[in-house]
């Protein structure tokens, strides 16, 4: 390829994903990330961003940042600002993991050429899976039972909410699903899944065992909370401000673990594998198109 990339942050997913690109035939460079054995030997390390001048793709992680300042760079020992790469890149690519509004403002202020890897929807979709493995881990070590014959609901039939529920049903569960749209629930009669309405849950929560949210969306509220049944475990999958209400689970001892971000904790390589290929091919067609 002899294209130059640069690496800037990340966690573990990232050690995959600059050992997958530099066996693809990139120049891999990185940064903001202590060194460790799992690195391939022609990784090359750079002590801050302004070490690279030629640089023709810098890869931010998954997601780009968690405060809209700095890099998500949980193994750097200093702190990366976004402004100081943004003002550093001069005639590259930016290739960043859940473009928010704030990183496409900046980058219109730097005229910044960006793409959202994340935004592929084959990475999407296989992320998923991850996701729904890591979540029922989380449940079966969090109960005394097991998923075969538990009553679990899934709030939310988004893509995650699609495979988790897939694969509760496959282990034996009781699967429900709550869905706004009349065509998400007919599919999810469909699947052979129970369907739940959103104004039904305050009436039906008591029934389960475990509940995945996958909403950011605080759709359990303390009037839906309060009907709980006893021991009931709530994994929350989604991002900020999560599904229910922390304070009220908190103050009430409700078993709720907020679990977002599961892909990079508990199958790194795989979901390293999946970036590393898909930026791959969002090069590769742009060198051909």
């Amino acid at each position: 390829m002899n294209k130059n990339l640069l690496l800037v942050g990340g966690d573990e997913r990232f050690i995959t994903v600059a050992n997958t690109l530099s066996d693809y035939g990139f120049n891999t460079f990185v940064t903001a990330f202590r060194k460790n054995k799992n690195f391939k030997n022609n990784i090359r390390f750079l002590n801050s961003i302004f070490e690279m001048e030629n640089a023709d793709y810098v890869i931010l992680p998954l997601p780009a940042t968690k405060d809209k300042l700095t890099v998500f760079a949980p193994f750097s020992d200093t702190e990366i600002y976004l402004d100081d790469i943004y003002s550093n890149i001069k005639d590259c690519t930016l290739l960043c993991g859940k473009v928010d509004e704030s990183i496409e403002n900046s980058v219109k202020k730097y005229s910044i050429d960006v793409i959202d890897y994340f935004a592929d929807e084959t990475l999407t979709i296989l992320n998923c899976i991850p996701t729904a493995e890591g979540a029922i881990n989380i449940a079966i070590e969090n109960t005394a039972s097991t998923i075969f014959g538990s009553n679990c609901l899934v709030l939310g039939f988004g893509r995650v909410g699609k495979i988790l529920a897939k694969t509760l049903s496959s282990l034996g569960a009781n699967t429900f699903v709550e869905a706004r749209k009349n065509s998400d629930l007919a599919w999810i009669k469909a699947f052979g899944y129970e369907g739940i309405k959103l104004d039904e849950l305050k009436n039906s929560i008591n029934k389960f065992d475990i509940i995945f949210n996958t909403i950011p969306h605080k759709i359990l509220n303390e009037d839906i909370l309060s009907n709980l049944k006893k021991d009931c475990l709530i994994v929350d999958l989604a991002s900020y401000p999560y599904g229910a209400d922390i304070n009220f689970c908190r103050d009430n001892k409700i078993k709720y673990i907020i679990a977002s971000s599961l892909p990079g904790k508990v199958a790194p390589h795989f979901a390293g594998k999946l970036i590393a290929n898909t930026i791959n091919d969002i090069i590769y067609e742009r060198q051909v198109y």
